[in-house]
């Protein structure tokens, strides 16, 4: 259950690093590495399943994004 809970951690990290102003530089840099680091230690502790369905959605994502 901890893997879920650092994927959530990175998304909340990631929306909040967009949601800071431009002229702050350091802030929305780090709240995007917290957010990366959670989320790849997230998704290495995360059941084998679990990776084969985020992977497949993420493929899913990229091939859909492609077609507009």
């Amino acid at each position: 259950m901890l893997w879920l809970i650092l994927l959530s951690l990175s998304l909340m990290f990631s929306l909040l690093g967009t949601r800071l102003k431009a002229d702050d530089e350091v802030y929305p840099l780090a709240l995007y590495a917290a957010g990366l680091f959670s989320g790849l230690w997230g998704i290495a502790i995360a059941p084998e399943a679990t990776q084969f369905t985020l992977g497949a959605l993420t493929l899913g994502g990229i091939q859909l994004g492609s077609r507009r």
